[in-house]
């Protein structure tokens, strides 16, 4: 967790350092976000992804800025959807009178070729040749894990929507955000 104070120790304690030094309380630090784009597959899983932040730091003696890069890693849980975040707490630019900055890290699903995602249901199209419409024929659809799933179809009719229960996305119990 990187929540209070640095491994370095440049943020200054609790409150950074100004109840000591009898000066005023630091500014706030707008939020510094970033997308995480993610596939269909990554979110059906779960993933483990590390990205680079490039970040100001401020010498709290000299006042020199230098450029720093911090190493983020996210562990998707299997379900996360699309805006789903993460905040690093200060885990951005470090600058003296501002309270080190938050990274929030949001989720972004990419298209996917064959699936659309409709919450927690996945939804694709399958033609059908007209003679295993009119005779039934069995499916074989490719999972997001790679196995196939078989769906058996009695008939087909033009335009029709077969649900097969429990094939969609995994469904989260709580929030989960770590830090």
């Amino acid at each position: 967790s990187n929540n209070s104070t640095s491994s370095s120790g440049r943020r200054g304690g609790l409150f950074g350092g100004w109840f000591e030094k009898g000066g005023s309380p630091p500014m706030a630090n707008p939020v510094m976000v970033r997308r995480l784009p993610c596939t269909l597959e990554e979110l059906y899983s779960g993933f483990t992804k590390q990205f680079q932040l490039q970040r100001t730091v401020q010498d709290p003696t000299s006042g020199q800025s230098l450029q720093e890069t911090n190493t983020l890693t996210v562990q998707g849980q299997p379900g996360w959807q699309a805006g789903q975040h993460v905040t690093f707490t200060a885990a951005g630019d470090i600058v003296v009178g501002r309270l080190a900055q938050d990274v929030r890290v949001v989720v972004e699903q990419l298209p996917h070729p064959r699936f659309e995602r409709r919450g927690a249901d996945l939804h694709t199209e399958v033609v059908v040749p007209l003679a295993e419409a009119l005779c039934g024929t069995m499916l074989q659809i490719k999972r997001l894990d790679g196995t196939m799933l078989s769906v058996p179809l009695d008939h087909v009719e033009p335009d029709m929507i077969h649900r097969v229960p429990a094939e969609g996305m995994p469904v989260l119990q709580q929030q989960q955000h770590q830090q």
